[in-house]
């Protein structure tokens, strides 16, 4: 233990400061290199003589020691010749190999310096200068609770008969000692007793002999006494059926004073024990030092509160512990704003003592009256009555939820409430989901709307900028309301042709909805040529209302009139003027060089026509002029380029239009026809659609999942995130998913609509989850599952899922990833990287993620946005639909979440990159689990692998 006086030369100092080691005593250099410095422990132990034979760096630390106080504390300054040249010896051997261990850091030669002691001649006077002329001996250290004795010899006979005086220092305070307090009993001039030693005696004690005028003193002795207080082992406490105990278990050191007193007390005073409190003391048998004292409270009452103490007491001084028993107190609280539609979590910081037996959630209309919440309703799934943290969950916030909130608890002292919490439910501006549909049979165009997370309080549309007024154009469109906000186009023609939008408002403000725009149709071509030297042109077809007409037409270079291409003729085999891909084929090059070719496409706003330019004829890809696509579409390019400067455009449209070394596209991304499969039969296309349904969340539509294994659908982990209670359950009843959702009807067919009830396995990784489905109320069986999986390989995969969580749609896609693709897609990353971070503001590279290579990601461009995670995307193995992926999302992802709604609409559909996970790699980490069940899961979903027919892929690097 550091003393006052050596604490104040080392406790105020701060590195870089370095101490003055000069004004260090040999106990408090000791005592630092001891607790500090990283040597090895002495052989025999701290603080004891070291043998003989002990040489370690540890073990002369304490020859030094034991030497310095054998002369300092010694009775005698004489010593013989021959006892000196041994102990000088034995320090030479000493200061060697302390130089040996401190190497270049020691500053002083201390085998030199001894030398020159051993040949020093000391006389008379020099004696007479060190002698003292009153010595003390006594005990440097003593167990707390035993005695000290200090005796005082005079050395020089002609002072021994004055008086003798004992001193007492701490720190900077000298003190005379009192030898008649009851402390010193027994004590006199020349001895003196220190009884019941304590911590309190810490100091250095010293003799002063005087005769009035002259004065010596002694050597100075400091005296540490030895031994630590009690400790408590354990202290806890448990009840029963009416009452409670307090356990208790100390003991002390080793070397320690023995315990003498254990006392409870409440309040501060002692315990009355009595028939209701007892004391129970019991001493350990096991060698451990341990006791044990357990205080018993019977049949408790309110009166029985209070705080309970216990304190053990030895030679060295007290120790307590101590407990409050009383009713039960509880926080309650809300750690974020509360608001409709989310999930709402009242938590509870409880203090009680004993543990609240039960507690009870309450809430009420006017803070006054409160009643029980049943926490077993589903309203409150995943709420907890757990004693010590009860737990109030709302996992679909309404404003029927703005009530006061307690909680009751009690124990068997008594019952208390929490503080009450007001639940000030507040709403958010609408967030709005648009599609549409056309009826060719009506002639009528529908465009659906659906506004969430509740009903607005207004809501209409517009057209091209100006509201439409349902009150006079009921001939023309139909009624709008807040329960049912699409629009219905009557009788469509060339003047419903315009923007279309609408807007929805509540108390927290307003949105519009994306711009549905009806207009002519839109064409673009996509050229193919095979080995036998024809050419397939395939008409691409962007088109509101649907187009329900297209017709291939053909003349002579000389000819004023275009007749319709025959199909049935050997030079146009193959063509077909069916929707939505037109086809023409042209068995001979030199058709083009002598003819001119067109499309005509019809639909109820007018007819588009479009040729096929020679340029095209010769460059093949895909031809798209963008002044087909209305001023809309020029207007939003322009606007985009304004706020770029030269160099940064020149970015841009790198970007937009880089060439690749492989058959030409408009872009890498696009689902060019180059190499091109055949479509998927509508048989195989109508199996896989008897797979995928649309999942629902508390009736909400979120995403697309597809059946596989016996019983259990798959999907992104993502889309049903906001029904997880943990990472892996699922609250049961929150999630459905509904099968054969071919229309957008409102009206859904119970007996498609299946429960989810648990998760079975969750793959963070890859974004993927297996859920577990219910059986169905009325016994209809599950849909069919997909049961063949592959290797995703080149160039067609075919997407069917729910975009903007509506009716089934299908897309085929061009597959690219890496390292496969390193020389085609990086390129073209890099472009897009580049146009990103001077386009969105922050200077963020919102592509990074595509370069990762794990998880690996499977690249394409598609027309499915939100709701389409989930899907599956299949190629033809063999004639049958093979799963090779699972669409996940696609970035940049602020376009998707809309973080930057001013720039959003200017991103062109070629600065999106959609992505998937393989099926393969999912199948690989679950085969190579750890966990059994998860692999029978991996064998029972993907039952046949069918071998990847991978010849046409693009060149690798």
């Amino acid at each position: 233990m550091i003393r006052g006086d050596q604490f104040k030369l080392i406790g105020n100092i701060r590195p870089p400061c370095i101490p003055d080691y000069n004004e260090f005593d040999t106990s408090l250099l000791y005592l630092l290199i001891r607790n500090l410095c990283p040597i090895p422990k002495p052989t025999q132990g701290w603080g004891s003589k070291p043998c003989t034979m002990d040489m370690s760096i540890g073990d002369d630390i304490e020859r030094l020691r034991y030497f310095r106080n054998s002369f300092v504390h010694g009775k005698f300054t004489g010593m013989p010749d021959n006892e000196l040249r041994i102990i000088l010896s034995n320090l030479k051997h000493v200061m060697v190999r302390i130089h040996t261990f401190t190497g270049e850091c020691s500053r002083y030669n201390y085998v030199e310096e001894l030398s020159k002691i051993d040949i020093l001649q000391f006389g008379r006077e020099d004696r007479d200068m060190y002698e003292k002329a009153i010595l003390i001996n006594g005990p440097e250290q003593v167990f707390c609770g035993e005695t000290a004795q200090f005796n005082a010899e005079v050395e020089q006979r002609e002072i021994s008969n004055w008086s003798v005086t004992w001193h007492k220092k701490t720190g900077d305070i000298t003190t005379n000692i009192n030898t008649r307090d009851e402390k010193f009993n027994g004590s006199t001039d020349r001895r003196l007793f220190i009884h019941s030693v304590c911590k309190d005696d810490e100091a250095e004690y010293q003799a002063v002999i005087s005769n009035g005028d002259n004065s010596y003193m002694s050597n100075v002795i400091y005296l540490r006494a030895i031994g630590e207080q009690p400790y408590f082992d354990n202290w806890n406490i448990t009840t029963d059926t009416d009452g409670l105990t307090i356990h208790c278990s100390y003991g002390v050191p080793e070397g320690s004073p023995s315990i003498f007193e254990v006392k409870w007390t409440k309040n501060g005073e002692t315990v009355d024990l009595n028939n209701k409190i007892i004391v129970v003391g019991r001493s350990s048998n096991d060698g451990s030092r341990l006791n044990d004292s357990d205080l018993t409270i019977s049949s408790l009452t309110l009166e029985d509160k209070g705080k309970y103490s216990c304190t053990v007491t030895n030679a060295v001084g007290s120790v307590s512990r101590d407990v409050t028993l009383g009713v039960p107190r509880a926080e309650i609280s809300t750690d974020s704003e509360v608001m409709f539609g989310l999930k709402t979590t009242i938590t509870s910081a409880v203090l009680s003592c004993p543990t609240p037996d039960e507690v009870e959630w309450q809430n009420s209309n006017d803070g006054k009256t409160f009643r029980r919440i049943d926490i077993s309703e589903p309203h409150y799934y995943g709420s907890s009555l757990s004693p010590d943290s009860p737990l109030l969950v709302i996992p679909y916030t309404t404003f029927d939820d703005m009530l006061h909130y307690r909680l009751l608890l009690w124990n068997k002292i008594g019952e208390q409430c929490s503080n009450t919490l007001y639940l000030n439910v507040t709403g958010c501006p609408p967030n709005i989901m648009t599609n549409h549909q056309t009826c060719l049979k009506r002639r009528t165009v529908k465009l659906f709307c659906e506004v969430f997370p509740y009903d607005p309080e207004n809501v209409f549309w517009s057209i091209n900028g100006k509201e439409i007024d349902n009150s006079k154009s009921k001939v023309k469109y139909s009624e709008v309301t807040i329960k049912d906000p699409s629009l219905t186009i009557f009788n469509v023609n060339e003047d419903a042709a315009g923007s279309y939008q609408v807007t929805a408002s509540n108390a927290e403000g307003s949105t519009q909805s994306d711009v549905i725009v009806l207009a002519k149709p839109q064409i673009d071509f996509e050229r193919t040529e095979h080995t036998d030297g024809s050419l397939v042109f395939m008409a691409s077809i962007d088109s509101i209302p649907s187009a329900y007409l297209a017709q291939w037409k053909v003349k002579g270079k000389d000819d004023e009139t275009y007749t319709p291409v025959k199909g049935s003729t050997e030079e146009y085999k193959g063509t077909s003027n069916s929707l939505p891909r037109p086809v023409l084929v042209l068995k001979q090059r030199e058709l083009l060089e002598n003819k001119c070719f067109l499309i005509e496409v019809d639909n109820f706003v007018g007819k588009s026509v479009k040729e096929i330019l020679w340029k095209e004829s010769k460059e093949g890809g895909k031809e798209s002029d963008s002044r087909d696509r209305g001023k809309n579409i020029l207007q939003r390019e322009a606007a985009a380029k304004k706020m770029l400067t030269a160099e940064e455009e020149k970015i841009m449209d790198e970007a937009k239009y880089i060439t690749l070394s492989r058959p030409p596209t408009a872009h890498l991304f696009s689902k060019g026809a180059q190499n091109q499969k055949e479509v998927l039969p509508s048989i195989v296309r109508a199996e896989v659609s008897k797979s995928v349904g649309l999942i629902h969340i508390d009736g909400k539509a979120k995403g697309t999942g597809f059946r596989v294994g016996e019983k259990y659908i798959v999907t992104c982990e993502h889309v049903i995130k906001d029904a997880k209670v943990t990472d892996h359950i699922i609250w049961i009843g929150r999630v459905s998913i509904e099968f054969g959702r071919i229309s957008n009807s409102t009206n859904r067919d119970l007996s498609r609509i299946f429960s989810i009830i648990s998760m079975a396995y969750v793959d963070k990784e890859h974004d993927f989850v297996v859920l577990e489905l219910g059986t169905h109320d009325s016994g209809v069986p599950f849909p069919p599952a997909l049961t063949c999986f592959g290797q995703v390989c080149w160039p067609d995969v075919h997407l069917v899922g729910h975009p903007n969580c509506m009716q089934m749609m299908e897309d085929s896609v061009i597959p690219f990833w890496l390292p496969e693709h390193n020389n085609i897609v990086i390129p073209y990353i890099d472009k897009l990287s580049s146009w990103s971070k001077i386009f969105f503001p922050g200077d963020n590279d919102h592509y990074e993620e595509l370069r990762y290579l794990k998880p690996r990601k499977i690249m394409f461009h598609t027309t499915f946005n939100h709701g389409s995670s989930g899907s599956p995307g299949v190629m033809i193995s063999e004639e049958k639909p093979c799963v090779v992926l699972m669409v996940r999302g696609g970035v940049p992802v602020c376009v998707y979440e809309n973080t930057y709604p001013s720039h959003t609409p200017w991103v062109l559909d070629n600065q999106k990159v959609e992505y998937g996970y393989a099926m393969w790699d999912i199948y690989e980490k679950m085969k190579n689990s750890a966990q059994l069940n998860v692999q029978n899961l991996a064998t029972e979903i993907f039952k046949i692998w069918m071998k990847s027919n991978d010849q046409t892929q693009p060149n690798r690097k």
